[in-house]
């Protein structure tokens, strides 16, 4: 909040996204998909444990 009590949306609309993008680097789309729903439901999402040897992110469909 600013000094005068509002809300500075933009820098809060930024600020979360880049912590999901930090939660969600190097998940699949499936994973991805997961994680997005269970945030959902109200449940803390859990980060799939990384695996060796994983290609790059895939775009997520829906």
């Amino acid at each position: 909040m600013s000094e005068n009590g509002t809300i500075d949306a933009v820098r809060l609309m930024r600020t979360l996204r880049d912590r999901l993008s930090a939660d969600m680097k190097g998940m699949t789309a499936q994973e991805r998909l997961e994680y997005i729903r269970a945030a959902a439901r109200g449940r803390k999402p859990v980060r799939p444990k990384t695996r060796p040897g994983r290609s790059k992110p895939q775009p997520v469909r829906v």
